[in-house]
């Protein structure tokens, strides 16, 4: 198998990037060290440019629920107890 791209880690950046480079037609590989993926969600905030990636990959209305977008972070008083 040969491909002019290898993506190495198939997480969200990984799969993304590979997603974003096959729709503009550049043949990729995706290689992971994993067989499956990771259970749990590793995200714990999106910000503006994740959101705007997400929308050129066409995935945004798939986050948008659960998720609650926000215009601008706002940290928990209760975390700096």
């Amino acid at each position: 198998m040969t491909a002019p791209v290898v993506v190495v880690g198939a997480g969200p950046v990984g799969l993304t990037a590979a997603l974003l480079l096959a729709r503009r037609g550049i043949e990729c590989v995706v290689l992971d060290r994993h067989r499956a993926p990771y259970s749990l969600p590793r995200a714990v905030h999106l910000d503006g440019e994740v959101v705007r990636i997400l929308q050129e990959a066409g995935l945004a209305e798939e986050f948008r629920s659960p998720w609650t977008w926000s215009t601008r972070a706002r940290p928990d008083p209760a975390s700096s107890r």
